[in-house]
């Protein structure tokens, strides 16, 4: 599937907050910091946004595991 030049009504204005929320997340987060509650909701999300690129095409659906296996591998 070939993305569009122009995204549907405020999926780039979700897409963006979601961005800034986990660089935000990024930047505070340290090890023995989380709550298992912190911990829960964090994997909801990546889950959810997982699921939703997933589903844009299997161009995308490829991606994530590469991208995953990736950051594991510069941790």
């Amino acid at each position: 599937m070939e993305l569009k030049e122009w995204a549907g009504p405020r999926i780039e204005e979700h897409a963006d907050k979601a961005a800034d929320a986990a660089s935000q997340l990024a930047d505070i987060a340290v090890p023995g910091g989380w709550s298992t509650a912190a911990d829960d909701d964090a994997l909801a999300a990546i889950e959810t946004l997982a699921e939703t690129l997933g589903g844009i095409g299997p161009q995308i659906a490829e991606t994530l595991p590469a991208m995953t296996a990736a950051n594991l591998a510069l941790s």
